[in-house]
């Protein structure tokens, strides 16, 4: 699976970061506190960090 994190902005300044971008990685065991949600679990929500970046974030499964 490829993950991509775009339009990132520091939520107290608006001061944009670069965008993270993941490739090749598995589904099971990417993010402590990542779930599977919906019908044959298509739908992802969880947390991250990453260089000193936190977020929250929500994926559905592309057909």
């Amino acid at each position: 699976m490829d993950v991509s994190f775009t339009d990132i902005a520091n939520v107290e300044t608006g001061a944009s970061r670069e965008d993270i971008a993941f490739s090749d990685l598995e589904a099971v065991g990417l993010y402590d506190g990542g779930r599977f949600f919906g019908p044959n679990h298509a739908e992802a929500a969880g947390v991250f960090g990453y260089n000193e970046l936190i977020g929250a974030f929500g994926a559905r499964k592309q057909e």
